[in-house]
């Protein structure tokens, strides 16, 4: 054993020291030099654990976007159970013209109210219920670290549906 002129061996230094900083950073690789081999690993780990994390919150993202498109669809639902009844009830024969002009306002608002769900189901300026062919494609998440990772959303161009059913016309 040799001993340096303070009494102490240098190597026994260096290893308390490269000890001491693996102890106060809870790591044993702490640097290039304690394992190159295993700092390119790690590398690799942690990119693939921050890809992870972001397509965790990519997918919350699409969670909530789902969560805009459920609540303007249920808007709608009810919009149209509502419109259902009022035709039901405008078929009967015993109303006068006022009554059936009561009937005609509600309807019109009942019909704006959905044109204002389906131009309001927007996420981050995303429309969700009212999609063209271009926007189409860009409805969907990265749900991983890898780039062929990806989830689409379908949606739908509900206002050319409601359009083509005569809704808008009634």
């Amino acid at each position: 054993m040799e001993i340096s002129s303070t009494g102490i061996n240098s190597g026994f230094i260096s290893d308390l020291s490269k000890s001491s900083t693996q102890i106060a950073s809870g790591k044993k690789i702490n640097s290039s030099a304690d394992s190159p081999s295993s700092i390119q690993i790690l590398e690799q780990f942690n990119s693939q654990i921050s890809g992870n994390q972001q397509a965790h919150r990519n997918i919350l993202d699409g969670v909530s976007a789902l969560q805009i498109a459920q609540g303007g669809l249920s808007q709608i639902t009810d919009s149209l159970h509502q419109l259902r009844e009022l035709g039901i009830q405008a078929g009967n024969g015993t109303l006068n013209a006022d009554n059936r002009q009561a009937l005609q306002k509600q309807g019109s608002e009942l019909i704006a109210s959905i044109k204002d769900a389906l131009g309001q189901s927007q996420f981050n300026g995303l429309s969700l219920l009212t999609t063209n062919e271009s926007q189409a494609s860009n409805n969907s998440i990265q749900t991983g670290s890898d780039q062929n990772d990806r989830l689409a959303l379908t949606s739908f161009d509900l206002v050319t549906q409601f359009d083509n059913a005569g809704l808008f016309a009634l």
